[in-house]
């Protein structure tokens, strides 16, 4: 770092003794072994916290410092390689989502199916619709005996996802007017987020009779003139995105959309049977972007399984060739400890004392399976 830091409230500080390499260190506690470590000093729900008296009674694998370099060289040269990886799996996924809105964009211009929209009728979306309303504010819990309700969650992916649903209960002439019924469109109408808001959902038989949450609306359209799903691709498509998170930014920090301005929206529609040619089209090629989606989540997952693979071989022994010749870890241990001895005492006018160990204290110092090594120690973080 070119310029002077320092630490927040919430942050260690460790320095490491002349005979510790300082990647070392921080290799193990990227390690799975290392987070389980700082997972049993953690305490605290709400905001999880550690502290360093915990911290000194953590006991961490040491190996000989020739061997810890060897370590940290082998963990670069292999780390490198998946960074460089990633790097192009990231990239990739960039380029799908480019890919996707030029499909949505070509869909709502007719350029996907060679079907200009020189000779679309315009038309507002308020003119498509039999009913426009918000859902309800009734307090929802998890009780499958009541009528499922259906909220932001269970829309924002574009798709209607029915895990975590909560319930409620309704009289007979609420739910009448709040039920679902197959080709209803369900969009976000007020979102911390404005890239979330009039994010929509086709309703399909699944979700039929179900009611829905009120920073929720309901679009019930004239499936005559527009197919819900045809809606659904013109309100995600790049322009009417750009729109509406223009007109919904709100220095206030939650971004709405009313209804009024959903029925002000304005779109160029071609016959019911064009719609339904560009449906299909869209479907296969959103068929093939989901597949190359989900195998770059599948690699980068992978990607980092291996890199705790191989942290877990090098703090097992099983990196890097063990060198006989080699200083012994408890010789290095030896030093540590004599050098911490000679340090001045604390400001507390207490030098660093074995008598304080946790151990000494009857706490059980909490321990990382030592290194499969002879010249391997352990070190506690005193």
């Amino acid at each position: 770092m070119e310029k002077p830091m320092t630490l927040g409230p919430n942050s260690v500080l460790l320095k490491p003794s002349s005979g510790i390499d300082k990647g070392y260190f921080a290799a193990f506690f990227s390690s799975a072994w290392g987070q389980d470590l700082i997972r049993q000093i953690t305490t605290g729900t709400a905001q999880k916290k550690f502290n360093k008296t915990g911290l000194r009674s953590t006991v961490v694998p040491l190996a000989p410092l020739a061997e810890q370099r060897r370590i940290v060289s082998k963990i670069e040269e292999l780390f490198s390689d998946l960074d460089a990886g990633e790097d192009n799996l990231r990239a990739a996924q960039k380029q799908i989502a480019r890919y996707r809105q030029s499909v949505l964009k070509a869909a709502v211009t007719g350029e996907l199916v060679n079907a200009p929209d020189s000779s679309w009728q315009q038309f507002t979306v308020g003119e498509l619709l039999t009913d426009i309303r918000y859902g309800t504010a009734k307090k929802c819990s998890y009780d499958p005996s009541k009528t499922p309700v259906l909220r932001i969650p269970n829309v924002v992916s574009g798709k209607i996802d029915l895990s975590e649903l909560k319930h409620t209960d309704f009289e007979a002439s609420e739910l009448n007017k709040l039920k679902l019924q197959e080709g209803d469109v369900l969009l976000v109408r007020s979102n911390g987020s404005a890239d979330l808001v009039a994010k929509s959902a086709v309703v399909g038989a699944e979700a039929k009779g179900y009611a829905y949450a009120g920073y929720l609306i309901r679009l019930r359209l004239q499936q005559d003139k527009v197919l819900p799903y045809f809606l659904h691709l013109f309100l995600h498509s790049p322009a009417t995105r750009s729109y509406i998170e223009r007109q919904a930014r709100s220095t206030s920090g939650v971004h709405n959309i009313n209804s009024d301005e959903i029925k002000s929206l304005v779109l160029q529609l071609p016959s019911i049977e064009i719609q339904a040619e560009i449906i299909d089209r869209v479907e296969e090629l959103f068929s093939r972007i989901d597949a190359l989606e989900t195998w770059c989540r599948t690699e980068l997952a992978r990607s980092a399984r291996l890199r705790q693979s191989i942290l877990k071989s090098a703090f097992s022994g099983q990196l890097v060739p063990q060198d006989p010749n080699d200083e012994p870890a408890s010789a290095l241990l030896e030093r540590i400890r004599a050098e911490r001895e000679a340090q001045p005492a604390r400001k507390n006018g207490r030098a660093p004392s074995a008598e304080k160990t946790p151990a000494k204290r009857g706490r059980k110092p909490r321990t990382a399976a030592p290194l499969p090594d002879a010249k391997a120690e352990q070190l506690k973080l005193l």
